[in-house]
């Protein structure tokens, strides 16, 4: 029953960005994704991304770990392939960034959301991301949320409105548009 004096009691208000809308909705209806359709989301994404870093790296680590086996100093070509292996799984990571930024500030998803049916949206108006608040959603998910155990993204566990801590210092949400 809604009291008199304020919305009921199982509506999410957040005064400073003037939301006040029922638990799991924004204030024009949309429902906002779960916490597991988001993680699927980040499971694409890092497929598509991951893997090709992780091969890189993986190939350094074998050369670098078979001259250790055999107890010698690892050739300069060796040492040559180790660095440009490194520096490519470095230039795929900010390429997967300028990617992902340009694609959340112009279709509000990256690929493993719209594979999920999910889209970010501003949080203050429910409009579309400016491109400035999408690149700085995409550093800071890449290389703050990411860091400790996944410290950010495991904040969407206990926010009202599922979001991340990229999401909450960038004002955004996340939607599901199935």
């Amino acid at each position: 029953m809604a009291d008199q004096w304020g919305p009921r009691a199982d509506w999410v208000v957040a005064p400073g960005e003037g939301w006040v809308a029922p638990r799991g909705r924004t204030p024009d209806g949309r429902v906002l994704a779960t916490q597991g359709r988001r993680v699927l989301a980040l499971l694409i994404d890092h497929a598509i991304w991951g893997v090709p870093q992780m091969a890189a790296l993986g190939v350094a680590l074998a050369i670098v770990f078979s001259s250790a086996a055999r107890d010698e100093e690892p050739s300069g070509t060796a040492v040559a392939i180790i660095l440009l292996l490194y520096l490519a799984a470095f230039a795929l990571g900010i390429v997967r960034l300028a990617v992902e930024a340009e694609l959340i500030a112009r279709r509000g998803r990256t690929w493993g959301l719209k594979a999920m049916q999910l889209r970010i949206i501003d949080a203050r108006t429910g409009g579309a991301v400016t491109r400035g608040r999408a690149w700085g959603r995409a550093a800071f998910a890449t290389w703050i949320s990411s860091q400790l155990f996944g410290f950010g993204f495991w904040w969407a566990f206990f926010d009202n409105r599922n979001r991340c801590l990229h999401d909450l210092v960038c004002a955004t949400v996340v939607i599901d548009e199935r």
